[in-house]
């Protein structure tokens, strides 16, 4: 895959038959009550789908840590979106 080719993200395991690809994300979102767990928006429309300029941004975008709690109760980092089993794609179609 080329460093610099634009990719999307795939989420894979989301019960649907269709294809889902990462929209938005704000790591900060749900931490009133709880550690902060994120809240990520998905669709099946590839045109609405969050754009990166390579795997690399993809990747440190997967790895956000929320600021305001970069650490789970378990004391590993915080990275809400590795919930998700995720790939990487620069099939755009």
């Amino acid at each position: 895959m080329d460093p610099t080719q634009e990719v999307v993200i795939i989420v894979h395991g989301r019960g649907s038959a269709e294809r889902q690809y990462l929209e938005d994300f704000d790591p900060e979102a749900h931490g009133v009550d709880l550690y902060p767990t994120g809240y990520a928006t998905f669709t099946s429309d590839i045109n609405k789908a969050r754009r990166f300029n390579g795997p690399l941004d993809a990747f440190k975008y997967i790895m956000q840590v929320p600021k305001i709690c970069p650490y789970r109760p378990d004391g590993k980092p915080n990275r809400p979106l590795m919930a998700f089993t995720l790939e990487v794609s620069h099939d755009l179609t």
